[in-house]
């Protein structure tokens, strides 16, 4: 299909040949030939480019929901004695997708990553994607889809209090939470503020002598075990609200390089700071229906 520039390409040439016509104008003639030739040559190529191009396989990265995430595409040059050039990638339009990615070159494979912002968890289907291209002159467009038949598993949203659960299943007060920071280790540094950290953490004095925000950095003498089950989110009212605040505990956990475990209904998972570890008690969560909680 022309774009906003082919169109005015072809008025133009219309009017050329017009003009050629009407004046019996030989070099009006040869530059509207030219023109033409160039077109049809601009069409076959733009096919060309897009037609070359094959995604091998879409692979999602941890996807958590509302929240942009990653797929990594195996792009393949099925002609690679050529090179193929500005190759757009992007999800057909719809409420999740992301902003298009141009790959500028592509000679035999390469790997491309592109955003993706899903909004509930478990299961789902990767959206269409989009290939296509307007190379070289810009005047047509080509493009193709690609639709996976693979499932992509999508991780509970993360919200909720920052703050762990104390053994009896509410949130650590304050004095509570001083007294862990003041047994946590020696001193160690200051780093900047995260969402993540507690307020309680903040050194006022230095951060308003450094005009932002730093928390202390303590060297940890004992192990820290946490142990998350589905009761100590009982404060909550909504099952999805439950579910989320249990995925951001398990992710404090593993950024934070805990022994954590994970506690539903019946099923317990042992003490472990693995990414597989990680990775499989977030699957519980986001896989979690209302009737296997009695």
């Amino acid at each position: 299909m022309p774009t906003g520039f082919g169109w005015a390409f072809a008025v133009m040439s219309f009017i050329m040949l017009a003009l050629a016509i009407g004046y019996l104008n030989n070099l009006l003639y040869f530059f509207v030939f030219l023109l033409i030739s160039m077109a049809l040559t601009g069409m076959w190529l733009t096919n060309k480019n897009v037609d070359s191009v094959v995604v091998r396989q879409i692979e999602a990265l941890d996807l958590f929901a509302n929240e942009s995430g990653l797929f990594l595409l195996h792009l393949e040059n099925k002609r690679p004695s050529i090179f193929l050039y500005d190759i757009q990638i992007s999800w057909q339009k719809n409420k999740e997708a992301s902003d298009a990615v141009t790959v500028k070159e592509v000679h035999q494979g390469q790997n491309q990553y592109l955003s993706f912002r899903p909004t509930q968890r478990g299961w789902q289907s990767a959206p269409r994607l989009v290939i296509q291209s307007v190379f070289p002159f810009h005047m047509l467009r080509a493009w193709k889809y690609y639709e996976s038949s693979e499932k992509i598993l999508v991780f509970p949203e993360k919200k909720g209090q920052s703050e762990f659960p104390n053994a009896e299943g509410g949130l650590f007060s304050d004095s509570n939470q001083r007294l862990q920071t003041e047994t946590e280790g020696l001193f160690r540094d200051h780093r900047d503020f995260q969402k993540t950290d507690s307020p309680n953490r903040i050194d006022w004095r230095r951060s308003l002598k450094h005009q932002k925000h730093l928390v202390r950095n303590y060297e940890s003498p004992t192990e820290q075990n946490i142990q998350l089950s589905w009761q100590q989110t009982a404060h909550l009212g909504s099952f999805e609200e439950r579910v989320s605040q249990l995925a951001l505990w398990v992710d404090l956990a593993f950024r934070r390089n805990y022994l954590f475990s994970l506690k539903l209904q019946n099923q317990e998972t042992g003490f472990d700071r693995s990414s597989e570890h990680y990775r499989a008690c977030l699957r519980q969560l986001a896989l979690l229906q209302p009737e296997e909680i009695v």
